[in-house]
């Protein structure tokens, strides 16, 4: 499986990171740093999985409108690349799960949430996907 995380703040990076190759899975993962990067690594790998911080540098805009109607341009682009992928949007925010629907993500999980609910997340939506 290749995953491909997008989240401004390394610790977040290699927390995701280490937890995929927890996993007994074979898992392929990059990184990004910012939305000019995401676009174009999804391109390069075409992932099957995005995790992806809902609040990314170069997407998210300093007015909420503006940040609702970024990220799911970006992600039209990249599902238009790679029509197979899975997005989870993450977020420290709850008053953003509201936007699961209009992001364009398959999911928004809390970044809170133990590490075994992302796990299962992802396995759940590449089962969905295999089936």
């Amino acid at each position: 499986m290749k995953v491909l995380i997008a989240d401004d703040q390394s610790g977040v990076r290699s927390a995701l990171r280490f937890l995929l190759e927890q996993e007994k899975h074979d898992c392929v993962v990059t990184e990004v740093a910012d939305g000019d990067s995401l676009l174009s690594q999804a391109a390069r790998i075409c992932p099957d999985v995005i995790l992806l911080d809902a609040e990314l540098a170069g997407i998210a805009m300093q007015s909420k409108k503006q940040s609702a109607q970024a990220l799911p341009n970006i992600l039209l682009d990249i599902r238009a690349l790679c029509p197979r992928v899975k997005v989870i949007a993450l977020t420290s925010r709850p008053e953003l799960h509201h936007m699961e629907k209009n992001c364009q993500a398959d999911i928004l999980i809390n970044k809170t949430d133990p590490p075994e609910t992302l796990v299962k997340i992802i396995h759940d939506l590449c089962r969905k996907d295999a089936a």
